[in-house]
C-alpha cells in the first residue's frame, strides 16, 4: 500500500481508506465506524457496498462519486454519503489500489442557488424534543413548502388531523403562519433535518471519470 496515503488517513478525522492490489481493505477509524467494520465475518450491507463500488473503480480503472444512502454505524441509522473512489496506478500505469474518501452529503436547491445560499449537511438526528417525531415529520414537509393536503396525502392521514397537528406547532412557537415556521427553523439552523423514514436506501451515481 501507498505508505504516504496510509498515513494521510490515520490523522485524518474524516472517513477515508485505501485497499492494495489484493483489494485488501485499510480504512482509517471513522471509515470502519461508518462502514461497521468489525471482527464479525458477516459484513454490514454498507460494507458489501463499498467493497462493490471499489470492485467497479478498480475494473473501469476511473474516478467513481456515488450518494449512498445506507443504514451506517453499530446502530445502522439511515443516512446520505458521497463517496468518491479513486483508481491508484504503479509507475507502468497498472492500477494497483483505490483511495475512497467518503462525507455526508451536502443538499443544494436550485431556488437556494439563486438566493445564494451554501449548501447544508442534512442530519437525520432530530433536533430537539419541543415538538414530536410526528410533528417533526409535518415541519419537515412545512420546510419543503407543501400544503396541509399534500402533507396529509404524504403522511396518510387526513387533512383535518394535519390542521389540528399544526395548530399543536403553531401553538408551541407562537406563530400563526408556515412561512413563521420556515424562518424560525432557519434561524435558529435547524432546517437540514430529515427523518430518516423518509430516505429511500440506495446508491446513486453521480459522476464516472473515465481515464484519459
Amino acid at each position: 500500500m501507498n505508505k504516504s496515503l496510509m498515513l494521510t488517513c490515520l490523522h485524518s478525522t474524516d472517513p477515508c481508506g485505501l485497499t492494495d492490489a489484493a483489494s485488501t481493505i485499510y480504512a482509517n477509524p471513522p471509515l470502519c465506524e461508518l462502514l461497521g467494520k468489525t471482527d464479525s465475518t458477516v459484513p454490514s450491507h454498507a460494507m458489501t457496498v463499498f467493497q462493490a463500488q471499489e470492485k467497479q473503480t478498480r475494473t473501469q480503472q476511473s474516478l467513481l462519486s456515488v450518494l449512498n444512502i445506507l443504514p451506517y454505524g453499530l446502530e445502522q441509522i439511515i443516512q446520505p454519503y458521497l463517496f468518491d473512489f479513486f483508481p491508484l496506478f504503479d509507475e507502468d500505469g497498472n492500477c494497483n489500489g483505490v483511495f475512497c474518501y467518503a462525507r455526508p452529503f451536502p443538499f443544494f436547491s436550485l431556488l437556494e442557488c439563486v438566493d445564494k445560499k451554501s449548501p447544508r449537511l442534512a442530519t437525520v438526528q432530530q433536533p430537539n424534543k419541543t415538538f414530536t417525531k410526528k410533528e417533526w415529520e409535518i415541519i419537515f414537509f412545512l420546510l419543503n413548502r407543501l400544503g396541509k393536503k399534500e402533507i396529509a396525502k404524504k403522511l396518510n392521514r387526513s387533512p383535518r388531523t394535519i390542521e389540528n397537528k399544526l395548530y399543536i406547532i403553531y401553538k408551541k412557537l407562537g406563530v400563526g403562519y408556515s412561512s413563521q415556521v420556515r424562518n424560525f427553523c432557519q434561524l435558529k439552523g435547524i432546517d437540514n433535518y430529515i427523518p430518516s423514514k423518509f430516505l429511500s436506501t440506495g446508491s446513486h451515481v453521480i459522476s464516472v471519470s473515465a481515464r484519459s
